[in-house]
């Protein structure tokens, strides 16, 4: 029996897991390559939290507080159908011994060992919470702290929406993909607001390869009323790079490396992920 473990449920793990059920984990399979009987291989994904997060929702939930129930999915039928695949949720991942391929993770009170013959490391990456919620690095002692229930997370986001809704001067820092994309939900939302951009970039869209969007999308803001503040950055005297891992909330005034000084009342980074790498560090 070939064991396949898959450490973590987000988009990469899961799109992997059910393309490999659906290849490996059947009797048809088997009988094509002149094999009788059930699946002779095995898939387990271990996943940390019991629901699958739509973090690319999250984005219209932090102005839309009805959207916020819309970005959980239960785990339920994700692999249903297929004998052999399995999900365990609420599977904090401890350690994982690569010299004799075993992963250690605790679920609730019980610490499990579980052998594997092949491992799919999907752990994601990591975000300006409440865009992604950011639980701290686990430890072989002790699974990650931080309380990922769905009720905790949903708190988060509407405390950020609400807060959002108070703030009349919304700094977006940021000019890739998601800060272009909650600029124009701010703005489109609350056309009354005003929204600005900030990007240390000359264009918006800078770090992909898409140069053909980069004009369009910065009309279509422009022609919602986004402020574009581009080819300059806060200066660091004034707002580290630290501060950015959290939005800030509360009036306040910042000169940027051009001597623009910008007034506002919230200030949302979007200035990139952190993949999630303290498995592999361990390799």
């Amino acid at each position: 029996m070939i064991h396949i473990v898959v450490v973590g449920g987000g988009p990469s793990g899961l799109a992997f897991a059910q393309t490999a059920a659906a290849k490996l984990c059947t009797t048809e399979h088997h009988q094509k390559n002149g094999k009788a009987g059930s699946s002779q291989v095995e898939i387990t994904l271990l996943e940390k939290r019991d629901y699958y997060f739509h973090s690319i929702g999250s984005l219209r939930a932090l102005v839309d507080e009805n959207f916020i129930k819309k970005l959980f999915f239960p785990y339920d039928n994700a692999l249903s159908g297929y004998p052999g695949a399995r999900i365990v949720t609420q599977a904090h991942v401890l350690s994982v011994d690569y010299a004799t391929k075993v992963v250690q993770y605790k679920k609730g009170s019980d610490f499990v060992s579980l052998p594997y013959d092949y491992l799919v490391l999907a752990t994601g990456s990591s975000y300006t919470d409440p865009i992604k919620p950011n639980p701290q690095p686990s430890t072989t002692e002790q699974p990650r702290q931080n309380d990922e229930s769905r009720n905790a997370i949903e708190q988060s986001l509407l405390e950020t929406n609400k807060k959002i809704q108070a703030s009349n001067r919304i700094l977006v820092v940021g000019g890739g993909a998601v800060g272009i994309e909650l600029a124009g939900e701010l703005k489109s939302y609350y056309p009354e607001k005003k929204i600005m951009l900030l990007s240390s970039s000359p264009e918006l869209l800078s770090n992909q390869n898409v140069p053909k969007m980069r004009r369009p999308v910065r009309e279509a803001l422009e022609k919602l009323g986004v402020e574009l503040y581009l080819g300059q950055r806060i200066r660091k005297d004034m707002l580290p790079s630290t501060a950015y891992q959290q939005h800030q909330f509360g009036t306040a005034s910042f000169e940027t490396d051009h001597g623009l000084v910008i007034e506002s009342d919230a200030r949302l980074f979007c200035v990139g992920m952190s993949p999630t790498v303290d498995l592999v560090i361990k390799f």
